[in-house]
């Protein structure tokens, strides 16, 4: 149940589309705005050389790796009348050194003013995808069950949560009106200890019954407060609170991580299969088959995000 679980929570990839008006604001940040910014009043070099000369062009692959943008590239383009366009790959397919991901044909005036921002936009996403499918790999040799996501240590906002789920990972929350979740920070602003300060924040939550909120989760530092939390969220669950309750390990080593969920499930036998459990900081491609090893449901890793090298593409004119 809590793999299902997982997957409605921290993986809302479904929210992900130009329909969705908060997730067409991100890929117009990054498309219009973007070429907004780079072209300036007009390319002067292209229209003192070429303005009129129409062309066809080809955006190629130079490495392999894992398609992501195509969504994205395609709303833009419907902005270009002008520009006619057919995509060879489609999202999340495997994409080999030199094959063509898209051919163009129009002005060259719009083809040279619209290439940097295509490649840009494919290389950053494509270059998270791939990233994330072999990190997807390495942890499920270890945990078959086990969900990959994203922190918000983000670059590019949800154009990036999305290359994630491109890459077989998840998304997290989306925003922070997307779920509750309980930091360090906010337990230490309020002064008044952890086990209070939770019990408040739930009983907030419950006062506020905002059907948009996907989860309730909070951070851990010890095995302490995460037996706290699972007691707190083991009552809720018991008097009939319905949200997904997530307990994060934050920055917990693997040993201690695996030695708190025995301890909780003996604690609390018939809850704590519905409680969702996160392993989060510092989490890499060395270490986070350890982390996948305790059992935990999800593994968040700012690297995804904050250390994703871009997928080499480039434009030919044919």
């Amino acid at each position: 149940m809590k793999d299902i679980l997982g997957l409605k929570t921290h993986c809302q990839s479904q929210e992900l589309t130009i329909s969705n008006p908060r997730y067409k604001a991100w890929v117009e940040k990054f498309t219009f705005d973007e070429l907004e910014k780079d072209l300036g009043i007009f390319d002067i070099t292209t229209k003192v050389s070429l303005e009129n000369k129409k062309a066809k062009a080809v955006i190629l692959a130079k490495e392999k790796g894992i398609f992501a943008g195509r969504q994205e590239v395609e709303f833009f383009l419907r902005g270009f009348k002008s520009v006619t366009y057919k995509f060879n790959k489609k999202d999340s397919q495997v994409l080999n050194k030199g094959e063509i991901v898209l051919e163009l044909s129009g002005p060259i005036f719009d083809l040279m003013k619209i290439e940097r921002i295509i490649l840009n936009l494919i290389g950053r996403m494509s270059g998270v995808s791939t990233l994330t499918s072999r990190l997807v790999k390495v942890a499920k040799v270890a945990n078959s069950s086990v969900l990959i996501v994203p922190t918000r240590k983000t670059l590019w906002g949800l154009l990036d949560k999305r290359a994630c789920a491109l890459g077989g990972g998840g998304t997290h929350r989306l925003a922070l009106d997307n779920a509750v979740l309980i930091k360090h920070n906010h337990i230490k602003a309020s002064s008044v200890g952890f086990e209070k300060f939770l019990i408040t924040a739930l009983c907030g939550f419950i006062k506020m019954q905002n059907p948009n909120i996907k989860f309730f989760e909070v951070e851990v530092a010890n095995g302490k407060n995460a037996l706290i939390a699972a007691r707190i969220f083991a009552d809720a669950i018991n008097v009939g609170v319905k949200i997904p309750f997530v307990i994060m390990f934050d920055n917990m080593k693997p040993q201690e991580i695996k030695k708190t969920l025995n301890e909780i499930k003996k604690e609390y036998p018939d809850d704590w299969s519905k409680i969702i459990f996160e392993a989060s900081g510092r989490i890499n491609a060395e270490n986070m088959r350890a982390y996948a090893k305790t059992g935990v449901n999800i593994l968040s890793l700012g690297m995804l995000t904050h250390s994703a090298k871009m997928l080499d593409f480039s434009m030919r004119i044919a």
